[in-house]
């Protein structure tokens, strides 16, 4: 009878051993799964922040481009009409003529002011 007992005993205690170790285990894998989930999500969210940071460098960039040109486009404008008054201004003196802005709204050379604005809509008073 005792023989019977303590073989009952170990086979119930076998038992719950193996019910609380898959009890154990399913936990363990359900964790993992949450895990790997959460990290998906985390990989997915940082992958959107980073295209909107890409796309928002992109038109900035395009916008400082953009200005940059322009403002070099204005300057470049300013240095010619700088160096082509200059020039009229040493051909004046070399030729002995005269620099007058004319009606046109441009500056012409001549021997006179007349001269210079001609054909250019006369002498701008």
């Amino acid at each position: 009878m005792r023989q019977l007992l303590s073989l009952g005993l170990v086979a119930a205690l076998s038992l719950g051993a193996g019910v609380t170790r898959s009890v154990a285990q399913d936990t363990v894998t359900d964790t993992a799964k949450k895990a790997g989930e959460a990290t998906k999500e985390g990989a997915k969210k940082t992958e959107e922040v980073t295209k909107e940071g890409a796309k928002k460098t992109a038109a900035t960039t395009k916008a400082v481009t953009h200005e940059a040109t322009e403002k070099t486009k204005t300057a470049a404008k300013k240095t010619a009409d700088v160096t082509t008054d200059t020039t009229k201004a040493v051909k004046g003196t070399v030729t002995g003529g005269v620099t007058v802005l004319c009606n046109d709204g441009k500056k012409h050379t001549g021997k006179t002011n007349t001269e210079a604005c001609a054909d250019h809509g006369g002498v701008k008073p």
